[in-house]
């Protein structure tokens, strides 16, 4: 089965393809030992993505080097700027902070591709959200013996937010990367979140594929979620001048980045409180975290760089109950943020880009909805839409939950395994 322009369909394999490097031949296998029917290659030069191309695999997975080379040359060719590595090499201490609920398989696959890294300072900071009922630590122990052992924390207060912040508390680097337990991160993303932080950078947020698309509701969710911001690195700042591409700075969800891939200046994550626990997965918000502190950077006058190289892989859900909750979700968390800002935020500014906001949401051309293409589901939309409706409501709610949360805390710590003297 093919698309309409002769692309496979799913199962797809996605690769990384170096363009200065040799080519090589791709075999592409599932899990079980199936062959993919073709691969979503990330074509690659000196570092820095610039183009994806889908290409057919035969009976076996097979896609030879010749067939990988003629794909990748019909993308357009990097530009000088996309050819420019992201700012000065640079060696600051980077603590990762994964958040993980009680998912020890995907927690360890996460960590296992962090301490592949090209890079040598930093820290692993894995934060259970769900202790009670999870064997997290005992794995973590059993599969990291030796000394990259990653630090184990325990937030037993339901919630993303108070789970990150928990991380947040106990890292030690100058800067401070989120990504969560559903992530694979490319072996160059510490190195390229580190050359993006220049002195007037508070946050690099970076791009997001697909871990694998196996099945068409993965297929939908990439199509729903747009995490790939594209190819070209940009800059945002609360003082830019109103454009086509930013007339809804800070807002701009669909902009800025999202929150498995995003870091800050420790200090700066740390003065502006971490993220708010009002919000995010676990409150009545389910969501809109990550877009609350990245417009929060900009206000404080920080700027924010989204930088490609920057990459990972995400683990789309693969069913439609799946799919479902993501869609209302986002609906939920975005219309959430949004009210916390109307409450203590700006409002003129808010109040001001009301207006574009709308066009954006419902304009056929925007980027949001030309990115989902033709065919893509009403439902999905219906389901957003109604999370949008439902998201002050939820904050509201959450708000009020939050105020009645007086009980002192601190984060349990149990390392992994204590280093010898």
């Amino acid at each position: 089965m093919r698309t309409a322009n002769g692309d496979p369909t799913v199962p797809l394999a996605v690769e990384v393809v170096d363009v200065d490097a040799e080519t090589r031949s791709l075999l592409l296998l599932r899990a079980d030992g199936s062959p993919y029917r073709g691969a979503m290659l990330i074509a690659r030069l000196a570092g820095r993505p610039f183009g994806v191309v889908t290409v057919p695999a035969d009976a076996d997975g097979r896609v030879d080097a010749g067939t990988v080379a003629s794909a990748v040359r019909r993308l357009p060719a990097p530009t000088g700027e996309e050819r420019t590595a992201s700012g000065p090499a640079s060696n600051p201490r980077i603590s990762v902070i994964v958040a993980t609920c009680a998912r020890p398989a995907s927690v360890i696959r996460c960590v296992r591709s962090i301490f592949a890294c090209d890079y040598d300072n930093f820290e692993v900071i894995v934060v259970e959200n769900a202790p009670e009922r999870s064997a997290t630590a005992r794995a973590l122990s059993e599969s990291f013996p030796g000394d990259l052992a990653p630090m184990y924390l325990e937030e037993p207060r339901v919630g993303l937010s108070h789970t990150r912040n928990t991380g947040l508390a106990w890292a030690t680097g100058e800067i401070v990367a989120f990504t969560d337990d559903d992530v694979v991160v490319d072996p160059v993303w510490l190195r390229a979140i580190a050359n993006a932080f220049a002195p007037e950078v508070g946050c690099v947020t970076g791009l997001i594929m697909p871990l694998s698309l196996e099945n068409e509701n993965q297929l939908l969710f990439e199509r729903f979620a747009a995490f790939g911001k594209g190819f070209v690195r940009r800059e945002f700042s609360i003082t830019d001048q109103p454009n086509e591409q930013n007339r809804l700075l800070p807002y701009a969800a669909g902009h800025l980045g999202s929150g498995a891939n995003m870091a800050f200046r420790t200090s700066l994550a740390r003065e502006l409180g971490g993220l708010d626990p009002v919000l995010g997965i676990g409150t009545p918000t389910l969501g809109g975290e990550d877009i609350d502190i990245l417009a929060t950077v900009l206000l404080s006058g920080s700027k924010l760089v989204y930088d490609p190289a920057a990459l990972i892989f995400h683990e789309h859900p693969r069913s439609y109950a799946g799919l479902h909750r993501r869609a209302f979700a986002y609906g939920v968390g975005l219309t959430a943020m949004l009210s916390k800002h109307l409450v203590v935020g700006p409002r003129r500014q808010l109040v001001a880009r009301i207006p574009a906001g709308m066009r954006y949401i419902f304009d056929p051309a925007s980027r949001k909805n030309a990115l989902r293409g033709p065919g893509y589901p009403p439902a999905y939309t219906m389901l957003e839409f109604l999370g949008m409706v439902v998201g002050p409501f939820a904050y509201v709610v959450s708000a009020g939950l939050s105020l009645l949360d007086h009980a002192n805390w601190r984060p349990r710590f149990i390392p992994v395994r204590r280093r010898r003297a």
